[in-house]
């Protein structure tokens, strides 16, 4: 099949600094994270193009999670500035394959493809919490949004909260 040769193959990884112009998290930081949430899914495409995590679907979350005021304005800060960005890693990553949307579309059709779009994840309470936003997509009518909130334990990321915020 030709979807190997068409997958992404760009290799630098996006960091960069927030609106306050404080380094964001670490490449190492982020990859790792990345890196243990994609392993959780059974997905093995990934759309190369980022979701944006909203405001508004963290207002879907907000009664059940208690963020501090700090919290909340290091969130929003962030989401003011990560929202529209491409992860760039290699064709493979996380034993996952990356691809653009022209790709996927050109290359599955339901009901036989499964892939995910992902948001850049936040970081936050020092850096030992992060939210991220995940699209899981398994045909034309078939999908879920999730919010997912991990905790830093040792070197792995353990999932506090998950949330669907739309269902197909």
């Amino acid at each position: 099949m030709k979807l190997f040769l068409q997958a992404i193959s760009i290799s630098v990884f996006v960091t960069g600094l927030n609106c306050n112009g404080q380094k964001t998290q670490s490449k190492t930081a982020e990859y790792n994270f990345l890196e243990s949430v994609l392993r959780s899914h059974e997905e093995k495409i990934v759309c190369s193009k980022t979701v944006p995590l909203t405001m508004n679907l963290l207002e879907n979350i907000s009664e059940e999670v208690n963020l501090s005021a700090r919290d909340s304005v290091d969130i929003q800060k962030q989401i003011n500035y990560n929202n529209s960005s491409i992860f760039n890693f290699k064709k493979s990553f996380a034993g996952k394959t990356f691809l653009d949307d022209s790709a996927i579309i050109k290359n599955f059709r339901p009901p036989a493809y499964r892939y995910l779009k992902i948001s850049k994840p936040i970081f936050f309470n020092g850096g030992s919490k992060a939210i991220i936003f995940i699209e899981e997509h398994c045909g034309d009518l078939c999908g879920s949004g999730v919010i997912e909130i991990y905790r830093k334990d040792q070197q792995s990321y353990m999932l506090l909260f998950r949330k669907t915020v739309w269902i197909s």
